[in-house]
């Protein structure tokens, strides 16, 4: 599961071990254990205020695409960065392609990502 800002990882893995107390109690047939986590991670907590949030977000639509910032459902080596104090963001195709074991992305999309690159830089440096 990824974590969610606000979430601890110990509290989650009492909530679950909880909810399967209660499964147990309501189908006795029901076996289950659970292993210890092989990764465990805090969430990524980042300001949309943030300078390089804003930057990346002008730097998006100056390219043309939405600046919108959203959550992601999923953990990245990002979350390490941004509580080691370095400012970070996550930037990436929504493309279902370039999720997929074959996985690409088109030549024009990754032109476009040269500019926003670009353009996330000269903002904050």
């Amino acid at each position: 599961k990824a974590l969610i800002p606000g979430e601890e990882p110990e509290r989650v893995l009492v909530s679950y071990r909880d909810l399967l107390i209660r499964l147990r109690t309501s189908r006795p047939v029901l076996e289950w254990f659970m292993l210890p986590p092989l990764l465990q991670d805090q969430p990524m907590q980042a300001s949309v205020d943030s300078a390089v949030a804003s930057c990346a977000s002008q730097a998006l639509k100056v390219a043309g695409l939405d600046g919108s910032s959203v959550g992601v459902p999923f953990g990245s080596e990002t979350s390490k960065f941004a509580h080691a104090g370095i400012p970070s963001t996550i930037l990436g195709s929504d493309r279902i392609e370039a999720r997929r074991a074959e996985e690409y992305v088109e030549l024009e999309e990754t032109e476009k990502a040269f500019v926003v690159y670009r353009n996330l830089i000269e903002c904050f440096k």
